[in-house]
This record gives C-alpha cells, sequence and structure tokens, in this order.
C-alpha cells in the first residue's frame, strides 16, 4: 500500500501493415501469421485501437484560476498531497438476518488491517532515493454506516490510537457517513446481476456524492487562493497585499482512511482515474483490501496500490 509501485509503460513501435506482410523498422520482412501469433486468437490483424481523453487537471475546480500570479502559482503547487486509503470491510456474516455483523475471521482481519498501518505509521517513508523522509500520519478514520464497515473502522481505530504520534486535536474516528453505503455504483450489462435501472438512478447518484465529497486535492491551496484575492481587494485600498498564507504550503502530506465496500471502492478509483466507470465489476478486492490514491496540489492523480492483503497470512484471505 504505502510502497511506491514501478509503473509499467508500453513500448511504442510503429509498423506498416500490407496485405501479407509486416516491415519492421529494421528493413526485415516478418510474415504476417507470425506477427498475428503475438496477438491473441480472434484479434484483428493489428493491435485494437485505444484512445484516451486528455488529463483534466481541474476536475475538482480547484485549480488556480488564469490570472493567478506566478509566483502564487509555485507556492499553490507546494500545498500537501493528500494519500486517501480506501478499505475493504472485513469478512462478514452471510446467514446474519439484516444487517450482517464481522464474523471473528472479519475481526482478525481488520485487527491485522490495524496493526500494518499502525507499524507504517511509526516508520518514516521515503519514496525515492532523492524524495525527503515524511512520517505517516492518518488523522482521520471514515466509514459507511454499514454495520461490517463501521466495526472495521472501529477496530482499525483502536489499533492506530496506540500510535505514538497521534495527537489529540480531534477525535481519529469520524462519524459514520451513509453516502459510502454499499450500493449498484454504474450502469453494467452483466449476466449474472443486473439490478433494477431504478437503483443504479439512487445509488449511483449516492456514490458519485461521495466521491466528490472525499476526493479532491488539499484545501490549502485553494484557501489560499481566496485570501490571496481578498488581500489584493484591500491592497486597492491602500491596506497591505500579504495573504500571510506562506505557512499553509509548510505541511506534511495528509493521510485518511475510509473504510467501505467493494463498489463503492472500484468506482471511485475508476472516477480518480479518468477512466471510464462502467469498468467498475472489472475490479475485485479481497477483505481489508488496501487501495492507496493520492492526489497532489497539481491535480494529478496516482494509485500505489489496489486492494493489497500483503499483511494477511495467505490462510485469512477471504472475498465475500
Amino acid at each position: 500500500m504505502l510502497r511506491s509501485l514501478i509503473p509499467l509503460s508500453g513500448a511504442a513501435a510503429a509498423v506498416a501493415v500490407g496485405a501479407a506482410t509486416i516491415k519492421a523498422h529494421a528493413e526485415v520482412t516478418i510474415p504476417q501469421e507470425t506477427y498475428q501469433a503475438a496477438f491473441p486468437k480472434g484479434t484483428k490483424e493489428v493491435a485494437p485501437k485505444q484512445t484516451y481523453e486528455d488529463w483534466d487537471s481541474n476536475w475538482d475546480g480547484m485549480s488556480p484560476p488564469k490570472e493567478a500570479t506566478p509566483e502564487f502559482r509555485k507556492r499553490f503547487n507546494k500545498a500537501p498531497t493528500r494519500h486517501i486509503i480506501l478499505i475493504r470491510h472485513g469478512q462478514y456474516d452471510l446467514d446474519f438476518k439484516g444487517d450482517p455483523p464481522l464474523t471473528d475471521l472479519g475481526r482478525e482481519q481488520a485487527a491485522l488491517a490495524g496493526k500494518y498501518l499502525a507499524n507504517a505509521s511509526v516508520t518514516s517513508l521515503r519514496t525515492s532515493p532523492s524524495s525527503k523522509q515524511r512520517n505517516v500520519i492518518f488523522k482521520k478514520v471514515h466509514s459507511s454506516d454499514v454495520c461490517r464497515a463501521r466495526q472495521t473502522a472501529e477496530i482499525i481505530a483502536k489499533e492506530l490510537v496506540t500510535a505514538p504520534y497521534l495527537a489529540a486535536e480531534e477525535p481519529l474516528l469520524q462519524v459514520a457517513d451513509p453516502m459510502l453505503a454499499e450500493g449498484a455504483a454504474y450502469p453494467v450489462d452483466h449476466s449474472s446481476w443486473r439490478p433494477d435501472p431504478s437503483t443504479f438512478f439512487q445509488d449511483g447518484a449516492r456514490i458519485e456524492a461521495a466521491f466528490r465529497k472525499y476526493f479532491h486535492r488539499s484545501t490549502d491551496g485553494y484557501r489560499a487562493w481566496r485570501k490571496e484575492l481578498a488581500a489584493h481587494d484591500l491592497a486597492d485600498d491602500g491596506s497591505s497585499s500579504s495573504s500571510g498564507e506562506q505557512k499553509s504550503y509548510a505541511g506534511e502530506d495528509t493521510y485518511e482512511l475510509v473504510v467501505c465496500h467493494g463498489n463503492v471502492i472500484r468506482y471511485c478509483l475508476l472516477r480518480a482515474l479518468q477512466m471510464p466507470p462502467g469498468a467498475w465489476l472489472r475490479l475485485a478486492s479481497y477483505n481489508c483490501g488496501l487501495t492507496h490514491i493520492e492526489i497532489r496540489a497539481s491535480g494529478n492523480v496516482s494509485v500505489y496500490g489496489f486492494g493489497d492483503v500483503g499483511f494477511l497470512p495467505l490462510d485469512k484471505i477471504t472475498y465475500h
């Protein structure tokens, strides 16, 4: 989760496709059947074309306006980076009528997740040789109001409060949020699961609203911009033009935990990456899997892991 993964990059190659041959850069003629054998059966003569839209850096509406000064933009980009750790709930009792609680194994999974995160919080993190060491400090634990998610969050928070770093500025465990409850996130054409369209209509809007509530860059930069505008207005009246916001950019990265459900997590992951949300059913996370999403001041987003359960023994990994 908190380890940077090496991104995979596709090799770029330009080839001219003929009626029967593929001509490589080295002027070597490759038989069409040899080229075709490199692709899965049923694929057309060339690799399927895929297009990707340009990245919208102002996806959360918090980029500085065009009129912002170059000096301010430099300070803005030094605002703290937000880290959101999404955690799927532990194993729960499928035979329970109503809102099912965690099983004994589910509670153990949650405790192991909490211990892992507590250990991470007392270890200095350096993501590259040139980066500065920083402390991983979890300041908030959010959760769905569904029993299995809330119980998971309570167990994790209990493990975290034992960490020596924790300052008693505010409660670690936040009020349960019904917006994070499980649901049908986005319409899909699936042979074995087709919720009523009205379910998507209600659940989809709620889960999208939850995404917008929790996924955004640090408010430090945006708040500083509003203060700078106010200071500029004062300067027009002959007052001081100093906004006094330099300190807003000296903070450490911030870390928050969001304990919720598989459908919510995979939908939010695709939305955060600006990828088609209709692909959410193609992702699956084990119980208590950790998904680490980083949102930088620039608006860029990176994912350092999805559904990580490396802290669980193999015999304690489940999916339901």
